[in-house]
């Protein structure tokens, strides 16, 4: 298991106690610093590029956290903590991975750190191909997607596909569509650790949904959707890394 190195910035020693708490609590992550100066915490991640997740509070005028996130590097995942339900939509419009209500147990912080691993490891991934087959999603693998004025959950294991169109994405699933303002690459960052694999610009497919494949075409749930020669090679090693084939 890859070490996940990461840092807090927050504000209020209680809090950052109960968070330094659950950290200690998971394999596979080291809480190295806590700040309570956002601009101490930007520079000592600016001067240690091993940090691989930020957990940083907002909502709290001394902290000055939505305009620090900005400036965090876009590479390092971030999970938005806060007090007030009203930063929810912020955390999601700077593409948090997830945002944690104060206070909160240590299964919800686990939950948050696992969508943060997946991120990770797909990016590892990236780095170091051929790292061997991804896992099919569990019962209790889910993501929360906001839709218009409303977050709704979704189960990974019921997404069939992903079409992009723009900066919005409509995710179908065994029980209906959403319309996402999201894009393709995020969603892909964030999916493919869970056999999510894309093969057209516009186009996630999820392996378990997939029906039959064809030369130039798939299809999953009744639909058919194209394979763009640009994806190709890669659909084709996925499905080898991931499947027997007789």
């Amino acid at each position: 298991m890859h070490m996940i190195r990461a840092i807090v910035i927050g504000e209020g020693q209680g809090g950052l106690e109960n968070l330094k708490e659950y950290a200690t609590s998971v394999p596979g992550l080291e809480l190295v610093a806590s700040f309570d100066n956002p601009e101490k915490g930007l520079h000592f991640i600016e001067q240690d590029p091993s940090i691989g997740l930020v957990f940083q509070e907002v909502g709290k005028p001394r902290l000055n956290g939505i305009p620090l996130a900005n400036r965090l590097p876009s590479h390092i995942p971030r999970v938005i903590i806060s007090s007030r339900p009203d930063d929810a939509q912020a955390a999601f419009e700077l593409n948090a991975v997830d945002y944690l209500l104060w206070p909160f147990s240590k299964e919800r912080f686990q939950r948050a750190l696992q969508k943060a691993r997946m991120l990770i490891d797909y990016s590892l991934d990236k780095m170091n191909p051929g790292t061997g087959p991804k896992k099919l999603p569990a019962q209790d693998d889910i993501i929360m997607v906001k839709v218009d004025t409303r977050l709704v959950k979704l189960r990974l294991q019921e997404i069939t596909h992903i079409r992009g169109d723009g900066n919005y994405v409509t995710i179908f699933t065994t029980k209906g569509k959403w319309l996402v303002y999201h894009t393709m690459k995020r969603l892909e960052e964030m999916l493919s650790a869970y056999q999510f694999i894309r093969v057209h610009k516009s186009f996630i497919v999820s392996f378990q949904h997939i029906d039959t494949i064809e030369k130039h075409m798939l299809h999953v749930g009744g639909e058919e959707i194209p394979i763009s020669d640009s994806y190709k090679d890669g659909f084709l090693e996925f499905i080898s890394n991931n499947s027997w084939q007789i």
